[in-house]
């Protein structure tokens, strides 16, 4: 088993440092420029009842606990491989989250976690991000497939669709990602003895994939369930918190296909920013009317979950930078 390395070259230090002060630098002129943050926060500011303030306090609350599972969730995916403390797991997380966000379908991620594990257990950090990934997209589609059924009958251009073909494309696509998901072990040696695709594969991909086990891949789901409901929970309770009051089967189904569209959309989390409100917009349009406060809570929800965190990776790396030159 690995341990993950305490120090590295004083070149490499100083190249990773500078690359990660670009990165602050792209988050800032992004934020402050591009979609006018400080205009949000002050929307957020305006909320003044206490039950509000209450139910808003709640969701930030639930942030920490949102990532603190993934990096759980991740940490369980290299048991056995690379020895890794909760701790460090959750500041990688972030460290991923940093990258993943100013990249398309935030695969900078990968990049952004494994770049402190060992070298020989890199390979074995990136596939680790692949299963959670994967696992999570499995739980949002599958469950956002049942939202989509609950409130097809309100959506507009899917009321007259037939409801066993809903079912049967549901269930195909469903299946078919489960299969996947659970035989990860056995596309991949199928993928290393393709030779136009082996070449492209690292040659350790193949050993590494072999430590997949059934009772691995279950903790991993039970993660990915763990998290969708706190992610779940936590969006409920902004719509509440910005007044939408609905039924709870609406806000689940909603929130569900939200999460679905959200994951098929192979754009960078910074682009996905700009539509967020339009897709809760559209998912919500025929229950309730309030798009502002729609907008306002896909925002708010953007802002928690996705900019907290990277600034955070980015600050804490650059201050660990600082601390030991």
């Amino acid at each position: 088993m690995s341990r993950v390395p305490k120090k590295k070259s004083r070149r490499g230090r100083i190249i990773q440092a500078f690359a990660w002060l670009i990165l602050a630098i792209i988050l800032y002129r992004f934020v402050y420029r591009d979609i006018k943050l400080s205009s949000f926060i002050n929307e957020l500011s305006s909320i003044s009842e206490m039950r509000s303030i209450l139910l808003f306090s709640i969701s930030v609350l639930l942030m920490p606990l949102n990532w603190l599972l993934e990096s759980k969730k991740w940490q369980s995916s290299l048991r056995g491989i690379v020895r890794l403390t909760t701790a460090k797991a959750f500041l990688y997380v972030f460290q991923g989250i940093s990258l993943g966000i100013v990249s398309p379908g935030r695969i900078g991620e990968y990049g952004g976690r494994v770049i402190y594990l060992p070298k020989e257990s890199q390979v074995s950090g990136a596939l680790g991000v692949f299963r959670c990934s994967l696992a999570q997209n499995l739980m949002n589609i599958g469950i956002g497939i049942w939202g989509f059924l609950i409130l097809s009958p309100t959506l507009n251009g899917f009321a007259d669709i037939n409801d066993v073909l809903i079912y049967a494309f549901g269930s195909a696509v469903l299946i078919a990602i489960f299969v996947a998901y659970i035989q990860l072990p056995w596309l991949v040696g199928k993928l290393v003895r393709i030779s136009l695709v082996k070449k492209w594969i690292p040659s350790q991909l193949e050993s590494q994939t072999n430590r997949l086990t059934f009772e691995a891949n279950i903790r991993i789901v039970i993660f990915s369930l763990l998290r969708y409901a706190v992610y779940a929970a936590q969006y409920i309770i902004i719509l509440l918190a910005f007044g939408i009051e609905i039924q709870p089967i609406q806000y689940l189904a909603g929130v569900a296909l939200i999460f679905a569209i959200q994951s098929l959309l192979p754009l960078t989390p910074l682009l996905q920013f700009t539509i967020r409100g339009s897709i809760a917009v559209f998912v919500f349009a025929s229950i309730t009317q309030q798009e502002a406060s729609l907008v306002l809570s896909s925002y708010a929800m953007w802002l928690l979950n996705l900019l907290v965190p990277a600034i955070f990776g980015v600050g804490s790396l650059l201050l660990m930078k600082v601390s030991n030159q």
